[in-house]
Order: C-alpha cells, then sequence, then structure tokens
C-alpha cells in the first residue's frame, strides 16, 4: 500500500519541488520512462525505490510534510527505519 501510495504521488511530489520527471529521473539513476511507468501504474514501485524516494522527499523541507500527510512517512515507517539504522 505505502509503495502504491508514493508512486500515485509523485506526480504531486516531483510538481511541489518543480521537477520534471526527468529531474527525479537522474536523481534516481533511472529513466524518465522508469519515473513515468511508476506513476502511471504500468510498473510497480519496488521497495528499493520506495525508500529511496522517502528519503529523497524527506530529506527537503518542501516536501517532508506532504509525505507525513499522505501517511507515507508513518509511524510504522519510521519505526522499521529506526531498527535499521
Amino acid at each position: 500500500l505505502l509503495c502504491k501510495t508514493m508512486a500515485s504521488s509523485l506526480p504531486m511530489l516531483r510538481a511541489k519541488l518543480a521537477w520534471s520527471q526527468d529531474d527525479l529521473a537522474k536523481r534516481l539513476d533511472v529513466t524518465r520512462q522508469t519515473i513515468s511507468a511508476f506513476e502511471s501504474g504500468n510498473r510497480k514501485l519496488p521497495w528499493s525505490m520506495f525508500l529511496a524516494l522517502t528519503m529523497l522527499f524527506y530529506a527537503n523541507p518542501s516536501t517532508n510534510s506532504l509525505l507525513e500527510a499522505l501517511e507515507i512517512f508513518n509511524d510504522d515507517l519510521r519505526a522499521f527505519l529506526a531498527i535499521r539504522c
């Protein structure tokens, strides 16, 4: 559910930072087509990419509160990351 929510929220998160699909792709070292496939639901967002996106958007003050409002960065994820970090 978290991965699906993240994927469907990518356009809004990118817009908040004025990033194109290409801008985000370059930051993640993937192609623009990969980002497009995640956003359109044509490709499932893998857990590793979910974590990379979460860290990228949570580290930015413009989008970190959005991740919490969308319940992407929630207490369960926070606890999961605390155990592993």
